[in-house]
């Protein structure tokens, strides 16, 4: 929670609308500042819930992943602290597939790092990580942006290849 406040978002039905991913501000008691806040247009398909992180002047970013199998994407879209829009919504998992359950943290001055679950299309050179039924396996994959909502890398791989079936949820600190 920052001195401003503090955001909630959810995914499902705000004010006056239909199926959506929204957003809200409260100040530091609890009290709403801003309406339900559409931080996507109207979906005709239930998504997962989205993930978001505030910086320290009240500023945030809502992450949430969307389209089809295995198309998935990660996307994104950066908010003031008055809730108005920073942003339209963006692409984050350029040149990763099957892109799933994003997280997102923010530092004070308002850069972020986002982490999800992908898979790789690898350069020809490199073999992607396979499972024994021939499919690529998931990983860890996270990507950095300034305060302005620009790419500071790539998105990278973060954790080596594991043999065995897992599941998890990264979450990404920024200090």
């Amino acid at each position: 929670m920052s001195s401003a406040g503090f955001v909630v978002s959810w995914v499902g039905e705000g004010e006056g609308t239909t199926n959506g991913i929204f957003a809200r501000l409260f100040d530091a008691a609890g009290n709403p500042v801003t309406d339900d806040l559409p931080v996507t247009g109207a979906l005709e398909v239930y998504l997962p819930p989205p993930d978001v992180a505030m910086n320290a002047k009240g500023d945030f970013v809502v992450v949430w992943h969307d389209g089809d199998e295995p198309t998935l994407a990660v996307s994104g879209r950066r908010w003031s602290f008055a809730g108005t829009p920073a942003s339209d919504a963006f692409l984050i998992n350029q040149g990763t597939l099957d892109a799933r359950e994003p997280r997102v943290s923010s530092d004070s001055q308002g850069n972020f790092l986002v982490s999800w679950i992908g898979t790789v299309d690898p350069p020809e050179s490199q073999e992607s990580p396979v499972a024994p039924d021939g499919e690529p396996m998931p990983v860890v994959h996270a990507r950095l942006f300034d305060i302005g909502g620009f790419p500071v890398s790539v998105p990278f791989v973060v954790n080596e290849f594991t043999p065995d079936f897992f599941q998890f949820r990264a979450r990404p600190s920024l200090t």
